[in-house]
């Protein structure tokens, strides 16, 4: 570390950035845009190494990539490894086959820099729950390593090949950033049907790849050059870093998970970022990230970020409950003090370069070593299924059944039915296929039911067409879909809706017998609104015919994964109904009471439950569970549930 060029209020920054991603990730409610965290430390990024490119190629007249590469390796190593070695340790024993599966992919993955692409093709509605990925957090750390990777041979090019002065550098930058900025407002959306469809889920693309995240890298390279055109103190800084502050903590208590992200709204923080930047060394107010507190989380802002989510992984899977607010703050002081050990003994003794080369060869030649392990133990793990036969064979079935579930699985269990793929959710396409594939014709021999939703809706289907012989069901369901009038952002549930509340009910509803709206409501109060304001403006449909059915039986957790927790206790079914989310957690009764002007509701659990207890399974020695994960019915779970329904003679008239 060069004195000169040290900026301990960048390292105040990055405790801002680091903190605001750890109590996100804790759940604090109050932080639900933390996540913003980590494009605070893409704009530093962008500002360091652009600021230590230019600075060697104009003080030498070269760049010496190897140099480079060894001080990132140096850097960023080391951590990373003790971190991959420690979840590699836990999840063997604790992780269910899939999920074990699963991890060994991003574990490979993360050794190759390479964990944002494998995360971004699990991504989907039907992807694992991610509080049971160790390795989700180094999606990041490989979008910042494809940055290192590109971005010093770019810059080179540039600087010494084509002479670019100043103002050139700028621009080219100015333009990557606008054309990344854009291509995030384009693919918002998803393209469907370019590149064999794999750009349809538009905002894990745009969330997950590199190219959609140079725009903020580019922020933080520009201020290179705002910094060598201004005055390194003036008056304008001590108002510029207040400012920057609260462009960058405003969203932390602003956005939550539903904001659309990066996009446009990544500018705030990132422009905050580069604000605090350029003014951070203000006498005054720089003081704010410039102390010694800031300062000391700062410098170990790398280890907390690699060892603090691995920890709540592990420490919500050994609970398999939502953790309390002691919890919280006990997981938040174990994961600073996990970080302090780390940055103290792994990650100083490693950074500074030795002078030796056969010192320095010696540490790639163990680094490669170490990488090879690690990739080729994911890769086992990943091909081999998670190590399944570590469990005794009843535990098997349940496992196979939930656990395993894939994508073709799914759609295998909806065959028959009209239910429509996640891909859907973020197409283009409008659906008049509905009519082609007869999900919307009407019976006039029999009782029409219209069901409308997302996959809690698709997944009784195959149930209610078993069952109920003399109704004619129409079908508009699809993945993530739920059925509201106007709320909805992705753009082929958006048409979807559209076209079911605009069009097909004002022409058809006389003919309807019962119109079905179900979604999944647990965890959302934020959606009561939508789906009351949808019930509402569905008035022409008497109250009687319209109905809307609560939350259907909701796991801590799905039932393979309890499964394969399993070895701590004797009590199967006992251990379930305490992971069993209780009739007075739901969402059902203050939904129920929302909705009574405007339609009836279906109490799921009055089926499900009874005097006897809830039914996790049907027959003996737990080989067939009515769900196959935390909220979807197996296709003998939705059997049963149908006919629970018909005995309560629903669509009876």
């Amino acid at each position: 570390m060069n004195p000169a060029r040290y900026r301990p209020d960048i390292d105040g920054l990055r405790a801002l950035a680091v903190l605001s991603v750890l109590f996100y990730h804790a759940e604090f409610a109050l932080f639900s845009g933390g996540y913003i965290g980590v494009d605070i430390f893409f704009v530093i990024s962008g500002f360091l190494i652009t600021r230590l490119i230019v600075d060697e190629i104009q003080e030498t007249g070269g760049f010496r990539f190897g140099n480079f590469y060894l001080r990132r390796i140096r850097r960023l190593f080391p951590a990373l490894c003790f971190t991959l070695f420690f979840t590699l340790a836990l999840a063997l024993p604790m992780l269910s086959p899939a999920l074990l599966s699963s991890y060994g992919a991003s574990l490979a993955s993360a050794v190759v820099s390479s964990s944002n692409f494998w995360f971004w093709s699990e991504s989907g509605y039907f992807d694992t729950e991610a509080s049971f990925k160790p390795l989700l957090h180094t999606w990041s750390l490989s979008v910042e390593e494809q940055f290192y990777l590109i971005w010093p041979l770019l810059l080179f090019i540039l600087i010494a090949s084509f002479k670019l002065r100043t103002k050139g550098i700028a621009i080219f930058m100015l333009i990557a950033g606008v054309g990344s900025l854009g291509s995030n407002m384009i693919m918002g959306d998803g393209i469907q049907g370019h590149l064999g469809g794999i750009f349809t889920d538009g905002p894990a693309t745009i969330f997950f790849l590199t190219p959609f995240r140079v725009f903020e890298f580019a922020i933080g390279a520009m201020t290179v050059w705002a910094l060598r055109a201004g005055p390194s103190q003036s008056q304008l800084n001590e108002i510029l870093v207040p400012v920057g502050l609260v462009l960058c903590l405003a969203p932390v208590f602003i956005y939550n998970e539903e904001t659309p992200f990066p996009t446009y709204n990544a500018l705030l923080p990132c422009i905050g970022t580069a604000m605090l930047i350029y003014a951070g060394q203000a006498r005054v107010t720089g003081r704010i990230l410039n102390n010694r507190l800031c300062v000391g989380i700062g410098l170990t802002s790398y280890s907390l970020y690699l060892i603090h989510w691995p920890l709540l992984v592990f420490y919500k899977f050994y609970k398999f409950d939502d953790l309390i607010l002691w919890e919280q703050i006990a997981v938040c002081a174990a994961s600073i003090l996990a970080a302090w050990l780390m940055y103290r003994f792994i990650e100083q003794p490693f950074r500074k370069p030795a002078s030796e080369t056969n010192i320095n060869k010696r540490f790639l030649y163990g680094c490669a070593a170490l990488a090879i392990i690690l990739t080729g133990t994911g890769i086992f793990l990943w091909k081999g299924g998670g190590l399944e036969n570590r469990y005794p064979q009843e535990l098997q079935k349940i496992i196979d059944i939930g656990d395993k579930v894939t994508k073709e699985e799914v759609e295998k269990w909806n065959l028959g039915t009209c239910y429509i793929g996640g891909s859907f959710a973020q197409s283009q396409q409008y659906p008049d296929d509905f009519n082609a594939q007869s999900c919307l014709r009407i019976d006039p021999d029999k009782t029409n039911v219209m069901i409308i939703g997302d996959s809690n809706a698709g997944h009784l289907m195959h149930g209610l067409e078993q069952v109920f012989t003399g109704v004619n069901f129409l079908q508009m369901t699809s993945a993530g879909c739920r059925p509201f009038y106007d709320a909805i952002e992705r753009h082929g549930c958006r048409k979807m809706m559209q076209f079911a509340f605009e069009e097909f009910l004002p022409a058809h509803h006389e003919n309807l017998d019962y119109v079905v709206l179900i979604g999944r409501w647990f965890g959302r109060e934020d959606y009561f609104e939508d789906v009351t304001h949808t019930a509402e403006k569905l008035s022409f449909i008497p109250k009687e015919k319209l109905l809307v059915m609560g939350d259907q039986m909701q796991f801590k957790g799905g039932v393979a994964t309890t499964a394969a927790f399993w070895g701590k206790t004797n009590d199967f079914t006992g251990f379930l109904e305490r992971k069993r989310i209780k009739y007075e957690e739901t969402s059902n009764p203050e939904l129920k009471d929302m909705l009574y002007p405007y339609a009836g509701f279906i109490e799921p659990h009055d089926y499900i439950c009874d005097q006897d207890g809830c039914h996790f399974f049907l027959g003996e020695n737990y080989t067939d569970p009515v769900t196959r994960d935390g909220n979807h019915l197996t296709p003998n779970g939705a059997v049963f549930f149908a006919r629970k329904m018909k005995q309560g003679r629903i669509f009876s008239k």
